[in-house]
């Protein structure tokens, strides 16, 4: 018999959602290339932080479950999200 483990954790990562954004922005009038680069280059970064610490759960065996986005007024480009995390054990 299985028995499941959860894991909860909460995420907060600034800017993010500003990040994608500006990438949506700056690809409906790209007129300025390099800002677009950057933005591209900060979209990436932002990606690879959520990306990372999503892998670290996933290396130790649990699966995405549950994810949960919370919004902020005061700092709308901001993500602040709680995952569940669950894990069968065999029993």
């Amino acid at each position: 018999m299985a028995e499941q483990h959860y894991l909860v954790r909460t995420l907060y990562l600034a800017n993010y959602v500003e990040a994608a954004q500006n990438v949506a922005r700056l690809r409906r009038n790209p007129s300025d290339a390099e800002a677009l680069r950057t933005v591209l280059k900060r979209l990436e970064l932002a990606d690879k932080m959520l990306e990372d610490e999503l892998n670290a759960f996933a290396a130790r065996g649990y699966r995405l479950s549950e994810l949960i986005k919370h919004e902020v007024a005061e700092y709308p480009g901001d993500l602040l999200i709680t995952i569940v995390f669950e894990r069968a054990q065999n029993v």
